[in-house]
């Protein structure tokens, strides 16, 4: 399919890279549209059925009918730049705090393998938000493991509830749970830290042992800055008053500071894997690719992307965010794999800062050049 004719774009520029906020796009006349339909028989034996008389001007008129509201002048269509950078449209949530637990261990877990042993390990994630979660490693044959570990866990509702669930692993079928702790939010937010936390383990009105734990709670802090203190205009903007609405709006927001910023190697990264292009060397073989795409810290892989098929230019829109303890150190691995065979496609690897400075130097993109490729 094919559309000419004149398109209209008008851009409302701001303060921050990359200096679009939205973008309004409409065609000011009829576009013509050019397009075929070949659904038996392939480019050898296949007919265009919209030959077929009276199809294809009801086809157009079909089309206009439906785009004419949304693109055609004084129509237009309005894309918010600035939720795309951002990660609005990946639907990625913020989070309002880092969790660090200290996992110490516990005792008096209940026999539950044959021998009368377990095999326990410890899931912490929160009641609102089960999908995010971190776990210790497996001790195995122990009623009283000890795992001394220290685990990280982002925490996006200040009005949630902590939960560690107790497991016993099984090497064949379904792990067994043991029990579960809940720890308020409240608490933490009264007392950030929490030390020498020994509570009792509960399978409904059953208490199946002890659980020995610390915690440490530190709020995310949104600092306002020069840049963002100004409307599209330039107009300088109160920020107190911008940050007074924002709160109104919302339930549970970050804490907001104007302080100075402090540098810091610890904080949260928002990554994201939108697309990619130009993987194959010819049309003939970006109709056979089949890529998924998966994305490293370090060596701890943090994202996979689905399988797109048929296409050298696949789409993810796939985003993260990601606890990061020392940036000067973290590393992004992108390694985008043909699924039919396999085998890799193109990779990336550069450093935190080095990706940092790519996306907001004066040339600033999103995009980066693969290895391999």
């Amino acid at each position: 399919m094919v559309f000419k004719g004149k398109m209209q774009v008008k851009l409302q520029l701001g303060p921050v890279f990359p200096h679009v906020r939205t973008a309004d796009v409409c065609f000011l006349e009829r576009p013509t549209i050019d397009f075929s339909l070949k659904p038996v028989g392939g480019e050898t034996l296949g007919f265009d059925i919209a030959h077929m008389p009276g199809l294809r001007t009801f086809i157009l008129d079909t089309m206009h009918s439906i785009i004419g509201p949304m693109f055609y002048a004084p129509n237009h269509f309005t894309i918010d730049v600035e939720q795309i950078i951002s990660g609005a449209v990946a639907h990625i949530p913020s989070a309002k705090g880092v969790l660090v637990i200290h996992m110490q261990s516990a005792r008096g877990l209940p026999k539950m393998d044959t021998f009368g042993k377990a095999d326990p390990y410890v899931r912490i994630s929160t009641i609102k938000h089960p999908e995010i979660s971190v776990r210790t490693r497996t001790i195995e044959k122990t009623l009283a493991p000890s795992w001394g570990e220290t685990l990280v866990l982002l925490v996006y509702s200040k009005s949630d509830t902590i939960q560690f669930e107790v497991f016993d692993w099984n090497n064949v079928g379904k792990d067994d749970k043991i029990g579960f702790v809940n720890y308020p939010m409240q608490r933490l937010l009264e007392q950030p830290e929490s030390e020498g936390n020994t509570m009792p383990i509960m399978m409904g009105e059953t208490e199946r042992g002890q659980l020995s734990f610390d915690m440490s709670y530190f709020p995310v802090s949104i600092r306002t800055t020069q840049a963002a203190a100004v409307d599209a205009e330039g107009n300088p903007l109160d920020p107190s008053a911008e940050a007074a609405a924002a709160a109104a709006q919302q339930e549970d927001v970050a804490e907001i500071s104007d302080e100075p910023d402090v540098e810091s190697n610890t904080g949260l990264l928002r990554l994201f894997v939108r697309s990619a292009s130009n993987l194959a060397t010819s049309p003939a073989l970006a109709r056979k690719l089949s890529v998924r795409a998966e994305a490293y810290i370090n060596k701890t892989r943090v994202i996979e992307c689905p399988e797109v098929k048929g296409t050298d230019a696949p789409s993810w829109e796939v985003g993260k965010e990601i606890f990061v303890p020392d940036r000067d150190c973290a590393t992004i691995h992108l390694r985008l794999v043909n699924t039919a065979n396999e085998r890799t496609v193109g990779t990336l690897k550069l450093r935190i800062e080095d990706a940092l400075a790519h996306q907001s130097g004066e040339a600033g993109s999103d995009w980066h050049a693969l290895e391999g490729h």
